[in-house]
């Protein structure tokens, strides 16, 4: 196995282990960007421009992973 590769299967279970317990096995696949922001909004009241998901789609089409963290800190100001 190759460099590039090993590395990112460990990206890839490093997600699993982070987030495999909220996958669902009832929702089962979607390939719409259209039906993956109607899910997203209806099933978790997350709010996502379509544009974003159609990025994310088009990214794991070419095998590029994309991990969100959440919203950056407040910036303290003295």
């Amino acid at each position: 196995m190759s460099g590039s590769m090993a590395a990112q299967d460990a990206i890839e279970a490093r997600v699993w282990d982070a987030y495999g317990s909220l996958v669902e096995s009832s929702v089962g696949r979607v390939r719409s960007p259209e039906a993956a922001v109607k899910l997203l909004e209806g099933r978790y009241r997350l709010v996502v421009d379509k544009r974003v998901v159609t990025l994310v789609y088009a990214a794991f089409l070419n095998g590029r992973p994309v991990l969100f963290e959440g919203p950056p800190a407040p910036v303290r100001r003295r």
